[in-house]
């Protein structure tokens, strides 16, 4: 459905008059971005030693043992060594926080909390390393760098509560189809150098019982020590299944002579797969969004904007962040010519009166420049009062990270029926949220201040 869906996509792009926005390997323009994927299978020669009280036991991966993570790239055979617990590995001796003092990690499983410190955990902490430990993906990737740094042989995850209530779930969805990136992009870790597993909360009460602080219950005193008298090993049996996807990337020209040369992304993921959830299908498909923004790039061609367009719709799998992430590493345009972004994440129905746009900024001066938008088309702009976080999971996260200015938009309150993206686009349904998108892009690919310069410090406005 993914091909059938992008090949829809280039013919609406070519039929509306937007030109190829990507190039193959000799230069000649197309219109997909071929995306390189990876998934692991996990088979069923991945155990977990474990030697405790002179006895020996292989734990199969699955029901309530463990679930592989990530398979590492070293050896596939973890040998068994006494383990450390580092708590919630904390780092910031300058402020009187080392969660690793004394203890040696070279060549050892380490056992840590799966999630970092929460907000009550933190309010305990000094302020400063609240500050550097307070953005959960940023804590999540210096907890995991510091263990690995220290040359830990594996990193075995310790579930809180929530991810104890939630072992069902989890396990399922990590037996679907699940791909990853092929390749290694800026600012994200292509894979872990050492495996990395979460343990069922059985097997983390068989390991803590009678140590002096249980990390699941919190019963005792928190601290990190050795697990004397236990020891673990891995072994990996995992295969790995290449996958090529695309981007389909269209470009509309601008037509100022002075401002043609800088971008403005508009994104959406394509709508080629129906999403499963606990309730049946999503009610926030990314077909309805894709269909928006191709109704909206025919829109926008008849009246090419300032600015030049740069129209994508991205890979949807990883939750779409594959595709931004291979996007901006192998940009079709000059990367610091890409001015701003705009990213369609989801698009309903009106319940009662008109239809509206909300768009979430960042930063605040991203909403300033089109204010004029705000004013007369009745768009309501609202920027970030948390900054990236309000982004957290989306290709807007993506962008912003890499300096861009990014929006997140929304149209509508209602969910509408699922249904592929051209009947979405063919049916009419999405007219008044056409038009609304449209405009957006239209403004903000005239406003008269996008700034293009250093990577962007998000801010909270005050409206």
């Amino acid at each position: 459905m993914h091909d059938a869906a992008a090949a829809y996509a280039t013919s609406v792009f070519e039929r509306a008059g937007v030109k190829p926005g990507a190039s193959d390997a000799d230069g000649r323009p197309r219109f997909v971005q071929p995306v390189p994927l990876v998934r692991n299978l996990v088979g069923d020669g991945t155990v977990l030693e474990l030697r405790i009280d002179r006895g020996s036991k292989r734990l199969r991966e699955g029901a309530r043992t463990f679930l592989l993570i990530a398979p590492g790239q070293a050896s596939p055979v973890i040998q068994a060594r006494t383990p450390v617990f580092v708590g919630n590995g904390l780092y910031a001796p300058e402020h009187g926080v080392d969660d690793f003092a004394g203890l040696d990690l070279s060549g050892r499983p380490v056992l840590v909390t799966a999630t970092p410190p929460d907000s009550v955990a933190l309010a305990r902490l000094p302020e400063a390393v609240r500050r550097m430990y307070g953005d959960p993906a940023e804590a999540q990737h210096r907890r995991m760098r510091d263990i690995i740094d220290r040359g830990a042989s594996a990193i075995l995850l310790v579930p809180d509560r929530w991810l104890v209530a939630e072992w069902d779930a989890m396990s399922a969805l990590r037996r679907r189809l699940a791909y990853g990136p092929a390749e290694e992009y800026p600012g994200h870790i292509l894979q872990s150098p050492v495996p990395i597993a979460l343990l069922h909360a059985d097997l983390v009460d068989h390991l803590f019982l009678g140590r002096p602080y249980h990390p699941i219950s919190h019963v005792g005193r928190y601290g990190t020590f050795e697990l004397d008298g236990v020891a673990l090993g891995l072994d990996i049996d995992v295969r790995r299944e290449p996958r090529v996807t695309e981007n389909v990337v269209g470009v509309l020209p601008g037509r100022d002579r002075t401002l043609r040369d800088q971008y403005v992304i508009v994104s959406a993921e394509l709508g080629g797969q129906l999403r499963e959830n606990d309730r049946g299908p999503s009610p926030e498909d990314d077909a309805a969004a894709c269909a928006a923004l191709l109704g909206a790039a025919r829109a926008i061609a008849r009246k090419p904007p300032r600015r030049s367009v740069l129209f994508v719709l991205f890979v949807a799998e990883g939750g779409g962040v594959w595709g931004p992430l291979h996007l901006l590493a192998h940009p079709p345009v000059p990367r610091e010519s890409i001015v701003a972004a705009i990213h369609v994440g989801k698009v309903g129905s009106a319940e009662e009166g008109t239809l509206e746009l909300e768009a979430l900024t960042s930063p605040a001066r991203l909403a300033r420049a089109i204010e004029g938008a705000d004013r007369r088309a009745g768009l309501e702009i609202r920027t970030a009062s948390h900054g990236a976080r309000s982004f957290r999971g989306t290709p807007s996260e993506i962008f912003l990270g890499a300096g861009i200015p990014s929006m997140l938009v929304s149209i509508g309150d209602a969910p509408i029926p699922w249904a592929p993206c051209e009947e979405h686009l063919e049916s009419g349904e999405l007219d008044e949220a056409t038009r609304l998108l449209s405009l957006l892009i239209a403004e903000t690919a005239r406003a008269r201040t996008l700034a293009v310069g250093p990577p962007v410090e998000p801010e909270v406005a005050q409206r």
